[in-house]
């Protein structure tokens, strides 16, 4: 058991490495008394292309010591950001991260939706699959917005991400280059969690897009309420609560409504594809997700703890 942090880091590493920071320091609050093995087991990072390349480097940031701004040596200049985030690691974390810990980088592109959620996806997918009894839990500072929200969908959809957190900083310009968290008071520095449950999936709306796709043409209210009938969810409905629980609320927006006719809208069938896609169904459904676990990682181990002296001298005589 134990926890696999992901997060979205942009140009600032202090986004990710101060929460991890508190977690160390705090990993005997009772917030936490939940958490069976180490708080901080593996991160997987999702960033650009351009961050992990380190075409993307940040100016300055400095490794304080925890809960002030006191520096414990001098700033780290024109770094990577990855090789910040494993400097931090080794530095300051090494002692709580477990044999086989790590650190991981999945490459994005931050500003596509699309791209964000099939990676956060097939992320998730596969921790599940592979680290069967690990947490999960999703740091949402960092990156984009784009990025986080993709994070948001797959942890409503999936019911596999445990808990969702970030840090609030007072005073980003003053205190964001700092590593770990700048203060011990609250109102400076926080790590907050968010609330959440997992989404309840409204099928029968959807069910309404699919009958309309299927009819490919204009469809009389009627003949639409006609076809739904044949699933039980809407064997109670009249015409006038179908039209008022279904089709005014999705005029404009996933169909197009004249008169008493509807017809799929160009965004409907986007949203259509969306939920019809394998990855999207893999994340609702726990006993389709076969496609996704069973392929490789889709993200890259950049940094591993070293084993122990004592485990090389063991391995050596097993050798032997």
């Amino acid at each position: 058991m134990g926890v696999v942090h992901l997060a979205s880091i942009g140009k600032r590493p202090g986004a990710v490495t101060s929460a991890l920071s508190y977690l160390k320091h705090n990993k005997d609050n009772a917030a936490f008394s939940d958490v069976k093995g180490s708080i901080i087991e593996s991160v997987i990072l999702f960033t650009s292309f351009e961050i992990f390349d380190g075409a993307a480097s940040v100016k300055e940031c400095h490794n304080n010591q925890y809960g002030t701004i006191n520096e414990s040596g001098p700033p780290w200049e024109n770094y990577n950001v990855i090789t910040a985030a494993k400097k931090f690691i080794e530095k300051e974390l090494i002692d709580i991260i477990p044999e086989k810990g790590d650190l991981s980088v999945c490459v994005v592109n931050p500003n596509d939706y699309n791209d964000c959620f099939k990676k956060i996806a097939e992320v998730v997918l596969n921790l599940s699959h592979q680290n069967a009894g690990k947490h999960i839990w999703a740091n949402l500072t960092g990156g984009t917005n784009i990025l986080n929200t993709a994070l948001l969908e797959v942890a409503f959809l999936s019911g596999r991400i445990a808990r969702l957190y970030y840090t609030f900083l007072s005073d980003v310009e003053d205190y964001g280059n700092y590593l770990q968290p700048p203060s011990l008071d609250n109102t400076i520095f926080d790590w907050r969690e968010i609330p959440f449950v997992k989404t309840n999936f409204d099928a029968s709306h959807y069910k309404v897009l699919e009958t309309l796709a299927e009819k490919k043409e204009w469809c009389e209210d009627i003949e639409c309420l006609s076809r739904l009938k044949k699933v039980s969810s809407f064997n109670d409905l009249d015409l006038q609560d179908f039209k008022i629980r279904y089709l005014n609320r999705m005029d404009g927006r996933e169909i197009v409504r004249d008169g008493h006719k509807n017809e799929l809208s160009e965004y409907g069938l986007k949203i259509l594809e969306h939920i019809q896609s394998p990855l999207f169904k893999a994340l609702l459904h726990w006993e389709k997700t076969e496609e996704f676990t069973e392929q490789p990682s889709p993200f890259e181990v950049v940094w591993r703890k070293p084993k122990s002296r004592k485990k090389k001298r063991r391995e050596q005589k097993e050798k032997k």
